[in-house]
Parts: C-alpha cells; sequence; structure tokens
C-alpha cells in the first residue's frame, strides 16, 4: 500500500496493485481498477516512485522470507533466482526459477 495526500490534507492508504493509472490533470487523479478516482496532492511521479518502492519491499520481504524458509523445502516455496527469470536454449522461461506459493500448504511445524 502507498500513503498519498488528498487535497483536504488527509492522508489516505491506497492498494498499488489496484491502480489503473495516474493522470497528470492539476491535481493529480489516481484511477483504481474499480473506476474509483482520488485527487491527491502527489506528482505523477511520487505516486509511480511510491508504487516502485512499495513493489520493490514487497518482493524483498518475499525472498527473505522463502530464504527463512530454507529455500523452500515443504513450505510451498520453490527456488528463487533474485535477479530474474533465466531463459532455456529455446528462449522460454525457466520453470525452475519462478516464485511459487501453494496456499493449500502448511508448514510441517503447523499445529493444525
Amino acid at each position: 500500500m502507498i500513503v498519498v495526500t488528498t487535497l483536504k490534507g488527509e492522508r489516505l492508504a491506497i492498494n498499488d496493485e489496484l491502480i489503473e493509472r495516474v493522470e497528470d490533470d492539476n491535481p493529480t487523479r489516481v484511477i483504481l481498477t474499480s473506476g474509483t478516482c482520488y485527487m491527491v496532492a502527489e506528482t505523477v511521479e511520487e505516486v509511480v516512485r511510491r508504487c516502485q518502492e512499495d513493489r520493490a519491499q514487497v518482493q524483498a520481504i518475499a525472498l527473505r522470507h522463502a530464504a527463512q524458509m530454507g529455500e523452500g523445502a515443504g513450505h510451498g516455496y520453490h527456488a528463487v533466482d533474485p535477479a530474474g527469470l533465466h531463459r532455456s536454449r529455446a528462449g522460454q522461461e525457466s520453470d525452475e526459477n519462478i516464485v511459487r506459493f501453494d496456499r493449500f500448504t502448511t508448514p510441517t511445524d503447523d499445529p493444525r
């Protein structure tokens, strides 16, 4: 989530994954995929920068979590290549380096 400022000076947290577009109409408009529109004090560049930082932080947390889980052994995670996806000789993405999470897999130490 990113925090922006409304034109009334109130702080508002927006799920940046739901942002469809940001328009540079004075004031800046943040339009969500639902059609909801927010007028904010931040510039387009500032909103984009905050979205990039939020997504980078989410990825960093996921990578740290996967590493703490022993590269995913028994926990629904698979090997991660933080530098990006490797390509096979045919130019296809290699499945071995794509992060996956199986929501139905629970850790073995889970009391359930």
